[in-house]
């Protein structure tokens, strides 16, 4: 099974760098106009400094050292990426030649918030996983995860061997734009009809079906997992990032680290799979191995179209510009579907196999 091509529509990020300018390729942005910027002088010829998955060890033996040597150029994304546009469509393909993944950048979830605001290089202890200055594990809402086997998926609730739209709310404490963010839900639209994301059944996370502090905490607390998420301001912290502005990451690739078990498999392959929390899809913890998807599955794609944000309700047909409030929690029950549209980071990755080029997704985002 060769699914574990990471489709990620809202993946929030703010990174920075003290990188120089390149000169050797102009940068030609698909669908998007951009500036092409150069630099005087510089040199004709160029070796990579990454290749594969590693540094060039000798020009960039550290950060300030790499910065010095190398520079950031331009992309062909077509011949180089895999990356092709028409109109509206943005397609990504999962190899091309000898690279592997790509990624554009143009707004984008899962919430992982971090304490300072605006773009900031870390150091030291700063970089550290979880402990510095950011959330790496975030808050997820699986819904696999949270109980509901049968939510997203080939032929299940929502259909990922169709096209479907992915919308997702920021919702604020007071209702306005400058209120504080309080609340992230995700609805789903697939064949005219409008689904609201699945509710949890897990014991000791209430009902709901979106993302708030509450449940992040809670979620934490069942899972075992240490809630590194309000450690690092939550909601809140999030929102004030979200003001400063995001950046839109639409990337397919694969995970040399775990092999993306933690997307739709067992993970930690350590605990039981029977422990909350732990099966996050149907998925072997032998699947995901890079080796065997870059060469059995490497024409994999997707294609993303039609991305709107604006006023909640707005984006897409069936929507309200209203806001009714979630399902009343209900402690630990997690049964029933509540009316309201909510939701957070789905179940992206599917057992697809060889062959498979991925379902065509539209995204949305809405916020208030």
């Amino acid at each position: 099974m060769f699914h574990k091509l990471a489709l990620i529509s809202f993946t929030l990020a703010a990174i920075a760098a003290a990188q120089q300018a390149g000169t050797q390729t102009p940068e030609t942005h698909p669908t998007l106009s951009s500036q092409k910027c150069t630099t005087a002088g510089g040199t004709t010829g160029y070796t990579n400094c990454y290749t594969g998955n590693e540094w060039d060890a000798t020009l960039c033996p550290d950060g300030a050292t790499c910065a010095a040597n190398c520079a950031l150029d331009g992309a062909d994304y077509t011949g180089t990426y895999g990356i092709t546009s028409s109109e509206s469509s943005l397609t990504l393909q999962f190899e091309t030649g000898s690279n592997v993944g790509s990624r554009v950048d143009a707004a984008a979830f899962t919430p992982h918030p971090c304490t300072t605001d605006g773009q900031t290089q870390c150091s030291g202890d700063d970089c550290t996983r979880d402990t510095g200055l950011c959330d790496a594990d975030g808050c997820d809402f699986n819904s696999f995860r949270l109980g509901d086997k049968t939510f997203l998926g080939n032929g299940l609730t929502v259909d990922t061997s169709k096209p479907f739209t992915v919308v997702t709310q920021f919702v604020t404490s007071d209702n306005t734009t400058t209120g504080t963010l309080s609340e992230i839900r995700r609805v789903y639209v697939q064949g005219g009809k409008v689904i609201q994301n699945s509710v949890v059944n897990i014991p000791g996370i209430d009902a709901v079906n979106s993302i708030t502090d509450e449940f992040c905490t809670e979620q934490k607390t069942v899972f075992g997992d240490t809630d590194y998420f309000s450690q690092h301001g939550g909601l809140q912290q999030m929102g004030e990032s979200l003001g400063n502005g995001m950046v839109l990451t639409l990337s397919v690739w694969d995970d040399y680290a775990a092999s993306m078990l933690w997307l739709d498999s067992n993970y930690p392959t350590t605990k039981d799979g029977s422990s909350p929390g732990v099966s996050r899809g149907t998925c072997a913890t032998t699947s995901g191995v890079p080796a065997q998807i870059e060469s059995q599955a490497p024409s994999s794609k997707v294609v993303f179209s039609n991305i709107k944000f604006g006023d909640i309700g707005c984006t897409f047909s069936g929507g309200t510009t209203s806001l009714p409030p979630p399902p009343p929690p209900a402690s630990g029950s997690g049964s029933s579907a509540g009316p309201a549209p909510t939701g957070s980071v789905a179940q992206w990755g599917q057992c697809g196999g060889t062959g498979y080029s991925g379902p065509t997704v539209i995204t949305v985002a809405e916020y208030r």
